[in-house]
């Protein structure tokens, strides 16, 4: 429970650094999502070009041949949206020790002049 201003303070400095390194993450993930998802799109395209058979044999196949690195896309983009959920978490935190700070600077207030 925080009761003081320096616990204010304290708190939301702790708050803002892990938003700050929840940032650096996030634009780590989203990098390796871009990155992952052209890699599957590659795949699959070459697997078009290099195939035999109908449009539709083609297609089904080079779905199956790409499917390894969708499911590696799939996998970056849970992590970024958990990213992105915890950052939100994040912001909610800071905005409820913001107000706890002020209904401790008000306490503070009162009690500092004898009510």
């Amino acid at each position: 429970m925080i009761s003081t201003p320096g616990e204010v303070i304290a708190e939301l400095n702790a708050i803002r650094e892990r938003s700050e390194k929840g940032l650096n993450l996030l634009e780590t993930l989203e990098r390796s999502l871009v990155t992952a998802e052209l890699e599957a799109d590659k795949i699959e395209a070459q697997a078009v070009l290099s195939g035999s058979g109908t449009v539709v044999d083609r297609q089904a196949l080079s779905k199956l041949a790409s499917i390894e690195a969708r499911e590696k896309a799939l996998l970056i983009k849970v992590q970024v949206n958990r990213a992105k959920a915890q950052l939100r978490l994040l912001s909610e935190s800071m905005g409820a020790v913001q107000t706890s700070s002020r209904m401790i600077e008000l306490e503070w207030r009162v009690g500092g002049t004898g009510r």
